[in-house]
């Protein structure tokens, strides 16, 4: 199974998840269904603001898909680099 990997980062001083996973055009076409989501290639992954982000919609956009790796998102500290 196809996994992706959620994991916080701080770009432009501002809290964002990045949703990483190697190039694979399913798992392309469902990240750009998510609201809000934004491509970097200078960071070679799909990506939203913290504000915006709720993991149950990820979960249901790659239900079935990809396994949603969300284990740096519980364990980071509040202070991101």
């Amino acid at each position: 199974m196809k996994a992706i990997q959620l994991r916080p980062h701080n770009m432009r001083n501002e809290s964002i998840i990045m949703i990483q996973f190697p190039f694979d055009k399913e798992l392309i076409s469902r990240a750009k269904t998510i609201e809000n989501t934004l491509s970097s290639q200078y960071m070679c992954t799909w990506y939203m603001k913290k504000s915006e982000f709720k993991l149950n919609r990820i979960f249901k956009i790659f239900k079935s898909v990809a396994y949603v790796d969300y284990l740096a998102l519980k364990t980071t500290k509040t202070l991101l680099l």
